[in-house]
């Protein structure tokens, strides 16, 4: 045991960079708005951070999503993240980022 209290810094925040500079791009990380802005990070990190991937389930970050699918430029990508959410799969995409990042680990490429 490294710690039971402060920062998080093991688990699933070792696989949280991966997640976000790879995976959640797939999902609209950083994709444009047609206001020019880009989408809202707080989603991505919550879906690439174990124990708050719930979050990503309240009705407010559900209506959320759904108004900025609206005002996205590439609305394909919010599509699939609302399709994650909707099916709760985000806890079976963090594992299997983790499976990802240890098979890199394991065979050096990580």
């Amino acid at each position: 045991m490294l710690a039971n209290d402060g920062i998080h810094i093991g688990g699933s925040d070792f696989d949280k960079q991966p997640s976000l500079a790879e995976v959640m791009l797939l999902l609209g990380h950083h994709s444009p708005l047609k206001s020019g802005r880009e989408m809202p990070s707080s989603i991505y990190f919550n879906l690439a951070t174990g124990h708050t991937i719930n979050f990503a389930y309240t009705r407010q970050a559900w209506a959320e999503q759904q108004r900025l699918h609206l005002e996205a430029q590439a609305p394909e990508q919010i599509e699939r993240l609302l399709a994650l959410i909707r099916d709760r799969a985000d806890h079976w995409l963090a594992h299997q980022v983790g499976l990802a990042v240890d098979a890199a680990r394991r065979y050096g490429t990580g």
